[in-house]
């Protein structure tokens, strides 16, 4: 498929792009194109080791022309359903996937810019490294008055953006906690259409797990439907939607029970930026700042703890 990228108000002459700046776009293109197509096969933007070949060439993106007229770079590439032919098919029945053959690499990276920036649309596929990766989107631009616009032939509303268009994407990404190691038990189940991911089902919740490569498949597949204990790295998603990527399983035992608890969806640390990013949060050290030390006694100091 055809797309045009849009330059205007450029420092360049009409018809020109600075080579850093054309590298610079390529790059971030690609990569968030990358990130939000591995969020959608295998639930983390952020993926170890280097990507197999066709998804390499399945992220292809080429350069056709450049245009007159402010600066028109014509480019194209190919949807997901003739690129990623080595895998299943039934990998796009899972409802988060069932889009994915007819994207390809550019009309990925628009949609989830798009998503990012509009506060109602769905931010179930963005996860904080995706939003990382596109707040750093903010140096292809030239200057602060300059525009990009992203249309293809119709298919797609043309989306515009300036480089303080990423604030709002800064914020979002800042609201968000690290990954942080987890220890759970819950029944383990699979899911027919993936190797990749589990389900945890614990007493009063679910959480999804990811199995990267590093772990054995195989010797995963000997606890389905048994109780047991993971640990791993939980990460969160824009939704508030978390998932597990899993390190270890084992056979759950009394002592794990704790661990089979519903999960909170929010952190304090993820709460509290929130409410400062609303402005509702108070600081009550800074309601005594100034006041404190006074004159108050050990004993006093204690009983106004105490009540």
């Amino acid at each position: 498929m055809n797309y045009d990228i849009i330059i205007q108000h450029s420092l360049n002459p009409d018809g020109e792009i600075e080579l850093q700046q054309l590298a610079l776009l390529a790059k971030s293109m690609k990569r968030i194109a990358e990130g939000a197509l591995h969020l959608r096969l295998s639930g983390l933007s952020n993926q170890k080791g280097k990507n197999r070949l066709s998804l390499e060439q399945a992220l292809r993106i080429n350069l056709k022309s450049i245009g007159m007229g402010s600066s028109v770079l014509s480019v194209s590439s190919r949807p997901f359903s003739e690129t990623l032919t080595d895998i299943q098919l039934d990998l796009f029945r899972q409802e988060s996937q069932n889009t994915i053959p007819e994207h390809t690499p550019v009309s990925l990276f628009i949609e989830t810019l798009t998503n990012a920036l509009d506060d109602n649309a769905s931010k179930e596929y963005l996860d904080k490294p995706l939003l990382q990766e596109l707040t750093r989107f903010k140096s292809v631009f030239g200057s602060e008055n300059e525009v990009i616009i992203f249309r293809n032939q119709g298919s797609l509303p043309p989306l515009s953006i300036m480089r303080k268009s990423f604030n709002s994407i800064k914020k979002l990404e800042e609201t968000m906690p690290e990954p942080e190691r987890v220890y759970l038990a819950g029944q383990l189940e699979s899911l027919h259409y993936t190797s990749s991911k589990v389900i945890i089902r614990m007493d009063k919740s679910t959480i999804e797990g990811i199995i990267p490569d590093s772990v054995d498949k195989e010797a995963i597949a000997g606890y389905w439907g048994k109780k047991v204990a993971v640990y791993g790295m939980q990460h969160y998603r824009a939704s508030k939607k978390t998932v597990v990527e899993i390190e270890k399983i084992s056979i759950a035992d009394e002592s794990d029970s704790y661990f089979g608890r519903p999960m909170e969806q929010l952190s304090i640390e993820q709460q509290i930026a929130e409410q400062l990013l609303a402005g509702e949060y108070r600081n009550p050290i800074s309601t005594v700042a100034g006041q404190w030390p006074g004159d108050e006694s050990i004993e006093e100091l204690l009983r106004m703890i105490k009540e």
